[in-house]
């Protein structure tokens, strides 16, 4: 009988993912008959593969993924063991919510949401853009294991406030003053004096623009997003370059990134910022090239030391 019941188990998971991938397809080919002019965006192919392999190949019966301690997340597929299955997500939740809704954000604007708004003060737009396909849950854009006092809510955090584009004042509003534990990568590895072309997922909108869907060469290699340090210095935009502005490594030295195709990794912020490393160079830019003209140096000292 308890033989039985997996099966059953697996029948039902198994039935279930089928009948996702058939509404998606069904939503696709609606979408089409609807609209002629109707493509599937990188993106949103990306984001289907993603979750296609996440769920047939690297998922447990009980919903959990993640199988690996050293990386808080995948090894390759079909790697489910019992006994050890580390299956953490608390670093992730937010991160995976993101993905998803900045990859339906793409797909119906065609182009990513930018990062910073250049006035008196600075006014981050990618966190109120995103907000309404986040259900307005400001909670979402809290790294749980960063300080109360970063988190958007006015309750804990007295730092929030700035003026957005229309002139009107923003009681939510993040500027390059205020405590936040999320960061955009605005401008990939390119400096931001000297930023066309744009290399990143979108720098000052109202000096340079987004950047179209489309210019993102090698979505799941793509880093949109990632963990900021908590300090009240830029911290709604992410710079390898910059120790200022370097991703935190508040997770035992790790950072949580979450890529354009819609998936997160936890990957060890020394890997992240080295300028030796031509695989990580490449994921800071939408060209999805390492880009050897670009150069700075890491204090190694200051790298290893936790932030908070």
């Amino acid at each position: 009988m308890q033989t039985q019941g997996v099966a059953d188990i697996i029948e039902i998971e198994l039935r279930n993912m089928n009948a996702i991938s058939g509404e998606l397809n069904q939503c696709q080919n609606r979408r089409a008959h609807l609209d002629p002019d109707f493509k599937l965006t990188s993106s949103i192919k990306e984001l289907v593969r993603v979750w296609r392999n996440t769920t047939e190949q690297n998922m447990y019966l009980t919903g959990g993924i993640g199988p690996s301690a050293h990386n808080e997340g995948f090894t390759v597929d079909y790697d489910l063991p019992s006994l050890t299955a580390y299956q953490e997500t608390c670093a992730t939740v937010a991160l995976a919510q993101w993905s998803h809704r900045l990859a339906m954000y793409a797909g119906d604007y065609q182009k990513y949401p930018g990062c910073l708004w250049v006035g008196d003060p600075f006014y981050y737009v990618w966190p109120p853009r995103i907000l309404s396909n986040m259900g307005d849950n400001r909670k979402a854009f809290w790294c749980p294991a960063a300080n109360l006092d970063s988190s958007w809510d006015t309750n804990f955090n007295n730092s929030l406030g700035a003026t957005g584009p229309t002139g009107v004042f923003d009681r939510f509003g993040v500027s390059h003053t205020i405590c936040f534990s999320y960061g955009y990568n605005d401008w990939g590895l390119q400096d931001y004096s000297s930023p066309l072309p744009q290399l990143g997922m979108g720098g000052d909108v109202n000096v340079v623009g987004e950047i179209n869907d489309n210019r993102v060469r090698n979505p799941s290699d793509m880093i949109v997003i990632t963990d900021s340090k908590s300090d009240g210095s830029f911290d709604g935009n992410i710079d390898p370059k910059e120790s200022d502005q370097w991703p935190c490594n508040r997770h035992q030295g790790r950072t949580v990134l979450n890529y354009a195709d819609g998936h997160s990794e936890a990957a060890r912020r020394k890997d992240v910022n080295d300028p030796e490393n031509d695989t990580w160079r490449r994921r800071w830019n939408n060209d999805n090239l390492p880009h050897p003209e670009m150069t700075w140096t890491v204090d190694a000292v200051l790298e290893a030391k936790l932030d908070p």
